[in-house]
């Protein structure tokens, strides 16, 4: 798709021995489970990249979305985020809530800010260490609060919006 991937990484929480299909990425072993934020620990480890992209194990975004969200990063410039999937709330919290992402069929914009951004997630570094300074307060609280409204709010304090680009209907 025209995306330069320079690392492949996988965390690998489990222990378990993981199939040759994946030669050529880095494992990291984690040394207890720390749910849903494990995935994006390694990327602190890897600098000089345009921007990471993280993918949970049950969603598979449209086989273009890496170029897609490439794209729109490198347009609206700043820091912003772009997302597989998103909830916009449409009455105050967690009231009435609208989904946006593969499914939907709804008829909007290229591209819809979205509250919460969910499933797989691409962003800048500047996203990442604002993240992490965040994370750092909240491990001892990780079960009861999600990877998602964390990166949204990471992405607020740093003025951005969090994307979800439109989903061909086929």
């Amino acid at each position: 798709d025209g995306v330069e991937v320079r690392h492949k990484y996988l965390w690998n929480n489990s222990g378990y021995v993981l199939p040759s299909k994946y030669k050529g990425y880095d494992v990291w072993q984690g040394p207890g489970n720390v749910g849903v934020w494990a995935r994006f620990l390694p990327c602190l480890e890897y600098q000089g990249v345009d921007y990471y992209a993280v993918f949970d194990d049950d969603t598979i975004p449209g086989h273009r979305f890496l170029k897609v969200a490439c794209d729109l990063l490198d347009g609206v410039g700043g820091n912003h985020l772009v997302a597989a999937t998103g909830v916009v709330f449409l009455s105050g919290w967690r009231d009435e809530r609208e989904y946006v992402g593969p499914n939907n069929d709804s008829t909007r914009d290229l591209v819809c800010v979205v509250d919460v951004p969910g499933h797989a997630w691409v962003f800048s570094r500047e996203v990442l260490l604002e993240w992490a300074a965040m994370y750092k307060h909240t491990v001892p609280h990780y079960s009861t609060c999600g990877e998602d409204y964390m990166l949204a709010r990471a992405v607020q304090k740093l003025g951005g919006w969090c994307i979800v680009p439109k989903y061909p209907l086929n």
